[in-house]
C-alpha cells in the first residue's frame, strides 16, 4: 500500500514538473520576443477577452471589478497599430476581436504584437499573438493545425487576457465563412494545446 501511495505521489510530481515544463512560465526572455504568445494564421480574426478568475476577489481588501475602457494592439517597440476605446466601460467578459488590421486598414506584416486592455481598476493588462504565413492551397489545413507556432502561457490567478485559440479561416471577398467552435475538453487556462 505504502508503495502504491509512494508511485502514485512521484508520477503526480513529475506531471506536474513537466506541464511547467510545457509552459512558458519561468523561461528567460530572448531578446525583445516574448515568453508566451498565441499563434495565429496571417487573415484570420483574433478573438480575445479579459479573465477575472474567481481568485482575485478572495483578496482582502476586496479589489474593485474591472471594467474595460478601450483596447490596443501594440508592435513590440510600442508602436500603436490599432486602438479602440469605449465611451461606456464593458464587462470583463466582452469579447473583442482584431482582424489582423491597422489604423488604415492595411493588413499587418507577419510578426509578434501585443494585444493591450486598459481596465477601470487594474490598469493595462497585456498577452501577445504571432502573425504567421497562411500554409496555402499546397497545404490545407486550419488554424488548428499542429505546426502553428505557439507558447502557451501559464495560469495567471490575476486578470489576464484569454486569446480564441481558432476562430476560424481568412476571409475571402464574396464568400461566407461559418464559424463552429468546438471544445476539445482542454482546459482554457492556455496550458497546453488543442
Amino acid at each position: 500500500m505504502k508503495k502504491a501511495l509512494l508511485l502514485a505521489v512521484l508520477v503526480v510530481g513529475l506531471m506536474g514538473v513537466v506541464a511547467a515544463a510545457q509552459c512558458s512560465c519561468f523561461a528567460p526572455p530572448v531578446g525583445d520576443e516574448p515568453t508566451c504568445y498565441t499563434g495565429y494564421w496571417q487573415g484570420v480574426d483574433v478573438g480575445f477577452k479579459l479573465v477575472v478568475p474567481g481568485e482575485y476577489f478572495s483578496q482582502c481588501p476586496v479589489p474593485e471589478t474591472p471594467f474595460i475602457t478601450g483596447w490596443r494592439v501594440e508592435a513590440l517597440d510600442g508602436t500603436i497599430i490599432y486602438q479602440q476605446q469605449f465611451d461606456m466601460p464593458k464587462g470583463h467578459n466582452y469579447e473583442m476581436l482584431w482582424d489582423q488590421t491597422d489604423e488604415h486598414c492595411n493588413q499587418v506584416p507577419l510578426g509578434i504584437y501585443r494585444l493591450v486592455i486598459q481596465t477601470t481598476s487594474t490598469g493595462e493588462i497585456k498577452n501577445y499573438v504571432k502573425i504567421q504565413a497562411w500554409p496555402g492551397q499546397a497545404n490545407p489545413c486550419n488554424c488548428c493545425c499542429p505546426q502553428i507556432d505557439t507558447k502557451p502561457c501559464c495560469i495567471s490567478h490575476s486578470p489576464y487576457i484569454e486569446i480564441a485559440r481558432c476562430t476560424g479561416r481568412p476571409y475571402v471577398w464574396g464568400s461566407i465563412t461559418i464559424r463552429i467552435h468546438v471544445n476539445l475538453g482542454v482546459s482554457s487556462s492556455g496550458c497546453g494545446c488543442p
